[in-house]
């Protein structure tokens, strides 16, 4: 830069040398000792991870694969504010810290240096909870269910198992249960019961693990002997005991199989129909059959091209929509069978010739049929649901048959094993549906209802029965 001194003008003279020496100080230096252009030049760490090394500890992990740096400075911010760096070796790669708070945001920042110069800082965020017990798994070992789980994280108090029953809210079931165990063992459980489980320490508490339900079906055993059948109340014997299904098959429980069945290849499926094979009888030939009318109306169970999803609330209603060979389906592949009209007759009124399974008059805190006022009036009622029971404002009855079994009047008609007749095509249904109205005898113990077997209906479900040896 040339600098042009005018003579007699020594203020002048001076704003331009001061003027000229700033510009000179803001210009590009001709040489650079410095190999970085700014304090930033250095690259970021990457690939930053956080391990649970222990309930309050944790070890920081990352990436860099620039040479000749001094190091890294390591941060955690606490209350809003970063706390002082702490200075990590060159040749490391990672930072454990102990005694980190529970249950907190906790932030953290890796910035490489060398010198005056450093990167910018990559950052990551946790919430340092406890971690949630995972893969929870049901068994059934005889009469008792037990409960399995992972977890790897030690220094924990223990775990704890919440329980919910049909239509009920999660309640605390079991505490204190031993951090060091993975299994537990429940022998009072209940058909659709559902558990999961947390970890907890001190006064802190996991989240809930996934939600596990045990579908195995309540049976009630009927003994061997008489029982009064049809509208004339005729003594007849079944010589043999028998268990039935306490309740009818829910949507829940179907589904599980519908599942299972299509892993295995044993069903088909289109957006409208699940279909299987029938190995034949004495009126229908073998070969495929529908199962499940996914296009029904009142189906409440769905398929998305991949999977079978239940329509929100209906998990513990009965399987409607559901054929007789997509009823006789599910019963075989659990090794399980469709009663007689005659075991499901006794079943629903034993030896007293009732009209219904409790005595001879029907009211709507019973059983469910046409406007018979429960909450879901005029549909499906969860199955349980008249047991004494009061809910969103509706009294219901105890109401059971003599064996202990519910929803044998309205609700849903149940197939059975039976034909209408010798020369007939049609399976026989008893105990009517809810779109009955209470004077119809439909709805009586005693009433035979026919329905070819490839049929599906609103108020057609299920339940299965089994031979005591």
């Amino acid at each position: 830069m040339i600098i042009v001194i005018e003579e007699g003008n020594i203020m002048r003279n001076f704003v331009l040398i001061a003027i000229s020496l700033l510009l000179l100080s803001c210009s590009e230096p001709l040489t650079r000792n410095n190999p970085y252009d700014t304090h930033y030049d250095l690259p970021e760490p990457d690939n930053m991870q956080i391990e649970h090394v222990s309930l309050t500890t944790k070890k920081l992990s990352w990436a860099y694969d620039i040479d000749n740096i001094e190091g890294f400075k390591v941060s955690r911010r606490e209350n809003g504010t970063w706390l002082e760096d702490v200075l990590v070796a060159a040749d490391q790669r990672t930072y454990t810290e102990e005694n980190v708070p529970i249950n907190e945001n906790i932030q953290y920042k890796v910035i490489a240096f060398a010198g005056d110069n450093h990167s910018d800082g990559v950052e990551t965020t946790i919430f340092s909870a406890l971690p949630t017990p995972y893969n929870l798994e049901l068994s059934i070992d005889s009469a008792n269910i037990i409960l399995t789980w992972d977890y790897e994280l030690d220094g924990i108090g223990g775990y704890r198992v919440e329980k919910r029953e049909i239509s009920g809210d999660w309640v605390l079931y079991a505490d204190n249960i031993s951090a060091e165990l993975r299994e537990w063992e429940d022998d009072s459980c209940n058909y659709l019961d559902s558990y999961r489980i947390k970890a907890y320490y001190q006064e802190y508490e996991s989240f809930s693990s996934n939600e596990v339900i045990n579908i195995n079906p309540d049976w009630c055993i009927v003994p061997a002997g008489d029982f009064t059948w049809g509208e004339d109340d005729e003594i007849q014997t079944i010589n043999y005991d028998y268990e039935i299904m306490k309740y009818d098959v829910t949507n829940f429980q179907y589904v599980a199989y519908l599942e299972d069945a299509y892993v295995f290849s044993i069903i088909t499926v289109s957006s409208s129909s699940v279909a299987g094979y029938y190995d034949g009888d004495e009126n229908y030939v073998a070969g495929e059959y529908e199962y499940y009318d996914l296009d029904g109306g009142e189906n409440r169970i769905n398929w998305d091209g991949s999977n079978f999803n239940i329509e929100e609330g209906f998990n513990d209603h009965p399987v409607v929509e559901v054929s007789w060979f997509g009823a006789n389906a599910y019963a075989e592949y659990y090794g399980w069978r469709l009663p007689t009209e005659e075991e499901w007759e006794k079943a629903a009124r034993g030896n007293t010739g009732n009209e219904y399974p409790w005595g001879d008059i029907i009211s709507g805190d019973r059983a469910n049929y046409y406007n018979s006022g429960d909450p879901w009036d005029n549909g499906t009622t969860p199955i349980c649901f008249y047991n004494g029971q009061f809910y969103e404002g509706f009294q219901t009855s105890d109401s059971p048959s003599p064996y202990g079994c519910y929803d044998m009047c309205g609700n849903v008609y149940n197939w059975t094993d039976s034909w209408y007749s010798g020369t007939s095509t049609y399976r026989v249904l008893h105990g009517g549906s809810f779109y009955y109205n209470s004077s119809y005898d439909y709805l009586r113990s005693w009433y035979r209802s026919f329905y070819g077997p490839s049929g599906t209906d609103c108020g057609c479900g299920f339940r299965c029965a089994r031979t005591l040896m």
